[in-house]
């Protein structure tokens, strides 16, 4: 596999998971391992010598800060002598998986075509032609990657929780986040919860729908383009506000 050299790299995302967890020589030496891990592809040696050198610190102090990273804020992972990191390896893949589709792409001569030629028309025996129902690269059709196994979601949703811009009412998100899986995919939920931080991200607590709310509801397919001037959205929200006031008493009021 070639060198990657590029990543995504969400700054949301990031701020939102170490903002006031982390120090900032935590967050350096954290970065430094997370790098060091997307350069080579996957887990590093736990090198304290190393990785104290990166950070121009001791490395009596990175071994103290790497322990804390793992055993108590959960943002590295321990395993025979090496470090890890899902969210790093897993943009590795990714890009990996695009260098691979574009030198792919590039030995047939450019991006394939939605339909070829071939594949347009097709011939009777009379010598009329007809079009065909099939297409080159077509896709799957199958629901399984909708349907990814129970101990998937997890760390799935933690994933998502991370980003959506309001966390409350966890374990019924978590349900809601199982129901939606068997609709759309995780990179989908996880595109419509970076567009909610991008639309909510600095509104009122109380304005955001409630993560459960915003799943139930398939927000992950509201059209960014028709959000209006904020008013009919800020009206919206007042009324699933109450509509989870209303589901939160209901029983300990009526």
């Amino acid at each position: 596999m070639s060198k990657v050299r590029r990543v995504d790299y969400m700054p949301d995302e990031y701020i939102s998971g170490v903002g006031n967890v982390l120090n900032a020589t935590e967050q350096g030496v954290y970065w430094m391992v997370c790098s060091l891990i997307m350069s080579e592809g996957g887990a590093i040696v736990e090198n304290h010598q190393r990785i104290a050198g990166l950070c121009l610190i001791r490395p009596s102090q990175a071994k103290k800060i790497i322990d804390r990273l793992v055993e108590v804020h959960g943002k590295l992972h321990r395993t025979d002598g090496k470090l890890s990191q899902k969210r790093a390896e897993t943009e590795v893949k990714r890009a990996a998986n695009r260098i691979q589709t574009a030198q792919k792409n590039g030995a047939k001569g450019g991006r394939p075509p939605q339909k070829s030629q071939q594949n347009q028309r097709g011939e009777k025996a009379g010598g009329s032609n007809v079009e065909k129902l099939t297409t080159n690269y077509q896709p799957p059709t199958t629901n399984e990657q909708h349907q990814p196994k129970t101990n998937s979601f997890d760390d799935e949703f933690a994933e998502w929780y991370a980003i959506y811009p309001r966390r409350e009412g966890r374990g019924q998100a978590l349900k809601a986040y199982r129901e939606a899986r068997k609709k759309v995919d995780a990179e989908t939920l996880l595109e419509g919860a970076r567009a909610a931080q991008e639309r909510w991200g600095k509104s009122e607590r109380r304005y955001i729908p409630m993560p459960k709310t915003w799943l139930n509801g398939e927000r992950w397919a509201d059209d960014p383009a028709s959000e209006g001037d904020g008013e009919g959205e800020r009206e919206q929200s007042v009324k699933e506000y109450i509509a989870e006031l209303d589901e939160l008493y209901r029983g300990v009021l009526y």
